[in-house]
């Protein structure tokens, strides 16, 4: 009889284990490595995102603000208000700075509007900035009005037609820019709402103007790309009947606690 038996040893030994895949045989990169084959590896870093969009705000910031130096020229330092003035187009209680047409208010019945404008005012260098959007009613112009108190001019942008007009400064119907400033951020705040109604005044367009430089630099500003042109009160230009009709364009806009509608005519 022949008695087989088995080595313990060797029948407890363990399977040989593979080898570790190398580095080189890695499906997946190993992001967390700084250093591979002796070589350095890029990390992504998550504050590459927030710095990009850090860029782009910056950029859009940028970007306003030179579209604001473009429209209004270079304003400095300023004050800005974006109010909304509710008035009535009342026109038996309406303050008349050029004619009056009293047949016409006697079918006319007020309604109650609302007109918007953003306002820019330069306290040093006794400067208000006004930029207008013709409103709901078709027959409006958008403008920039700019009102140069130590010049003791006033003048219209007409985008409708690309002109630029030059008048005497109005004090009565403009307020200076203190007082100007005190009334926006009151209506803008909710303080005050005045009951306002809408003041009419005609401006007459009288000659070219070749050199807009006499005016000063904030309306050369305005006007040095545009045909600019001199404009007088309908009451001082000679030869016009009271009721001669005119081609009037209507402009928009308050600096005081009324709404006035400038119309710049052609004779």
């Amino acid at each position: 009889m022949v008695k087989v038996t088995f080595n313990s040893a060797l029948a407890q030994r363990e399977p040989k284990k593979p080898e570790p895949v190398g580095a080189e045989e890695s499906l997946l990169p190993d992001d967390t490595q700084d250093v591979k084959n002796g070589q350095h590896v890029c990390r992504r870093h998550p504050c590459l995102t927030s710095l990009g969009v850090l860029v782009i705000i910056l950029s859009f910031a940028a970007i306003m603000a030179i579209l604001v130096i473009f429209v209004f020229g270079s304003v400095g330092g300023g004050w800005c208000g974006t109010p909304d003035m509710p008035y009535y187009d009342d026109w038996e209680n309406m303050m008349d700075f050029g004619y009056s047409d009293s047949e016409e208010a006697t079918f006319y019945q007020p309604r109650l509007h609302f007109m918007e404008e953003k306002v820019w005012i330069l306290e040093d260098d006794n400067v208000e900035l006004i930029k207008v959007q013709g409103p709901e009613f078709p027959d409006l112009d958008s403008a920039d009005i700019v009102h140069d108190f130590n010049k003791s001019l006033s003048v219209f942008v007409d985008f409708s037609v690309n002109k630029c007009y030059v008048t005497p400064l109005n004090t009565s119907a403009v307020l200076p820019p203190r007082e100007l400033k005190e009334l926006v951020a009151n209506i803008t705040a909710g303080t005050h709402m005045p009951q306002s109604y809408l003041v009419r005044e005609q401006l007459v367009v009288t000659e070219q103007v070749d050199d807009v430089e006499v005016f000063g630099s904030f309306i050369f500003n305005k006007c040095q790309n545009y045909e600019t042109y001199r404009l007088e009160r309908r009451t001082t230009v000679t030869g016009i009947q009271k009721r001669e009709a005119l081609t009037c364009r209507k402009i928009h806009h308050f600096e005081n606690t009324f709404v006035m509608e400038t119309q710049i005519c052609e004779l």
